[in-house]
């Protein structure tokens, strides 16, 4: 035991001896004469992938011959979780090369490394490197809403950032970077980001890592200037991200928040597109690994550009590749009309929450996660008295009671959607609207008489008198979503509404319409009773018909079809029907057939009259399709039927000239 010590003892000497021997680069790590290209810092985060797991890599150079191996031992809470070796090969130098990695998994644990150089007599700890984690990364980058300065109690050592602590080293410099909790840092990971980090370790058991580096009443032009030499320079803001980025090293970022644009606004600062344009430009450059670039529409501020720039940020999901887009309407303000109190910036990262969750916390996808963003603006009348604007698909909206609140002045102010609507920039226009409502994804709205507008902006230009902070609310959809802001949206022309009729068949209800000029499809939809509509298809071309099949006898349906084009939509045209199915009429000879036996125990036998090629199917009373099935040439045909439940079926037989018939039996 004693020599064993003493040979170690003599090789740590040995190794320190060298390290005043050697010259190492700059930004490698030495311990002894062992010199790191890769080696992970205490706390420090690796990038998961698609497994859930994150690759560490540990490499460097070991500058003293007669060592046999370079390994790597990992720790999970403290129990040995994984060992990886390097052999070294000197080729006659005195210094040879090594490269390991082990692989963690995302998750609440404490991972920790330790580094051995080993040789058959002797092997000797390195370095140890402690609260190791993988998980994902996000940027923010932005002005005084990016980076959230309210401060909340809570923490946890899973959700990180780079930064340093506030005033613990009063010499540090912008440049420096530490691994360390997100909760309390400089720069601070921000109120909305550290609430994100919360509910994604919370509810998934993932951590995470945020890096912010926004800047209060930083304009976008501050952003721009990148020094081309060195990019990732960390005494300019756009560097300054960049840098902490660098020192990180994710492999993926699974999202970039750029929350920026008030500075324009309240000072009436032209060419926010072309600002945006380059600063993308140079994202896309510099930030090859992010996956997607979020773009923030700011709230409501007044000044004659404001509308534009909310608009611009709302189009450049649109506009740019990896891109989507976020908004802030509808969040409580502060009473400066632009911040906000802690509890309405922990809300918009609960929403960005529930946004992000389907895209890499596997829920299920709900159209209402995401903000409405308006898809077309038309006329509905020829008379252009009433007008309707067209939001995502899946999107339930809800058009808000007006709401009364107290005036500057200390009167009732009555808030009113309505109100909120302007023509072709005209902002000087009131009371054109008198109503408005919502069904589905769409929002309509009542005129007081017809106008030949072509454009609408929605959110005033100006501050509503008598108005201190406007607050809402806005037109949302049912999780309480403010739509985003629009400015000068073309309105489409007028569809007309097809005519439809419905009958009943064997089969189903067959839904038929007349064609629409200008149209390029048409949707049906459906609902039973009470529910909301579901679509059924859109079909292309004119007049068509379509047959629902999903139907059950002796019940009301309620069908709807409407003209579509890529700028335009007309009215619904509904109609009811109560399903009688038609059972027992012989179609053509040649395409009827016999069952048996009936009732069923085992097989139904289908029996033809001369050889028939089509599709046969088993259905339930209630419409469902439990069997289908081609038969080319035939004239006999067998379907299982042992494990079906005791009720009524129907099989239905089409042919390929397209003729339908149907036939019950009982098993």
């Amino acid at each position: 035991m004693l020599n064993s010590i003493s040979i170690s003892i003599r090789g740590c000497l040995l190794l320190f001896t060298a390290l005043v021997l050697f010259s190492f680069p700059s930004k490698a790590q030495r311990f002894f004469s062992v010199v790191f290209d890769q080696l992970p810092k205490d706390m420090q985060m690796y990038a998961r992938e698609a497994n859930n797991m994150a690759e560490i890599p540990i490499s460097g150079v070991i500058e003293i011959p007669g060592w046999d191996h370079m390994s790597v031992v990992t720790y999970r809470n403290n129990d040995r979780y994984d060992y990886q070796r390097s052999t070294l090969n000197y080729d006659g130098k005195t210094q040879a090369r090594f490269s390991m990695k082990t692989t963690i998994e995302a998750e609440i644990a404490d991972y920790s490394v330790e580094v051995w150089a080993c040789k058959q007599a002797d092997s000797i700890l390195m370095v140890r490197r402690t609260d190791v984690a993988a998980g994902d990364f996000y940027l923010i980058h932005g002005q005084s809403n990016g980076a959230a300065i309210k401060f909340d109690v809570w923490g946890d050592k899973y959700c990180r950032t780079i930064a340093r602590i506030p005033d613990n080293d009063p010499v540090r410099t912008p440049g420096d970077t530490l691994w360390i909790q997100s909760s309390w840092s400089h720069p601070y990971a921000g109120a909305w980001g550290i609430h994100l980090q919360r509910l994604i370790l919370e509810k998934h058991g993932i951590p995470t890592t945020i890096i912010n580096a926004s800047l209060p009443g930083a304009k976008i032009s501050y952003f721009l200037q990148r020094n081309a030499s060195n990019p990732a320079d960390p005494y300019n803001l756009y560097g300054s991200l960049l840098h902490r980025m660098n020192v990180a090293r994710p492999k993926t970022i699974k999202g970039f928040f750029w929350y920026q644009g008030e500075q324009e606004a309240l000072e009436n600062i032209p060419g926010y597109e072309a600002s945006f344009d380059q600063l993308y430009q140079y994202w896309r450059q510099d930030f090859p690994n992010v996956e997607n670039f979020y773009v923030i529409q700011t709230n409501i501020l007044y000044s004659p550009l404001s509308p534009s720039i909310r608009d611009f940020q709302r189009r450049t999901k649109y506009l740019y590749e990896k891109t989507d887009h976020l908004s802030t309407l509808g969040l409580d303000l502060e009473d400066d009309g632009v911040h906000y109190p802690l509890e309405a910036y922990k809300e918009f990262g609960r929403r960005v929450f529930y946004f992000l969750e389907p895209r890499h916390y596997g829920a299920e996808p709900n159209p209402e996660a995401e903000w409405p963003d308006v898809r077309k603006i038309f006329y509905t009348t020829s008379a252009k008295d009433e007008i309707a604007l067209v939001f995502q698909s899946g999107q339930r909206m809800e058009w808000p009671q007006d709401s009364l609140i107290k005036g500057e002045n200390g009167a009732d102010v009555r808030i009113s959607n309505k109100d909120f609507f302007y023509f072709d920039g005209d902002f000087s226009q009131k009371g054109i609207i008198t109503a408005g409502k919502a069904e589905g994804n769409r929002v309509t709205l009542s005129l007081d008489k017809g106008v030949n507008a072509g454009k609408l902006t929605y959110l005033p230009l100006e501050k509503p008198e008598n108005v201190s902070v406007l607050r809402g609310p806005y037109i949302r959809n049912s999780r309480k979503l403010s739509i985003f802001s629009f400015a000068d949206v073309n309105i489409a022309a007028p569809l007309a509404p097809p005519a439809l009729t419905l009958t009943g068949t064997e089969t189903g209800v067959r839904i038929a319409w007349q064609s629409v000029a200008g149209a390029d499809s048409y949707v049906i939809e459906k609902k039973v009773g009470e529910s909301l509509f579901v679509t059924l298809a859109e079909e292309d071309g004119g007049a068509g018909s379509y047959t629902d099949t999903e139907v059950i006898p002796n019940t009301s349906y309620t069908y709807r079809v409407y003209a579509v084009n890529a700028a335009a939509e007309s009215a619904y045209t509904m109609a009811d029907i109560v399903f009688s199915p038609i059972l027992g009429s012989e179609p053509l000879a040649a395409n009827n057939f016999l069952i048996s036996p009936n009732p069923v125990r085992e097989d139904i036998n289908l029996e033809f009259r001369g050889l028939q090629t089509g599709r046969v199917s088993l259905r339930t009373i209630t419409g469902l399709t439990l069997f289908s099935g081609m038969l080319e040439s035939r004239d006999r045909y067998s379907i299982p039927c042992r494990q079906l439940g005791s009720g009524i079926y129907f099989i239905t037989f089409e042919n390929s000239e397209g003729i339908i018939t149907t036939k019950k039996f009982i098993r």
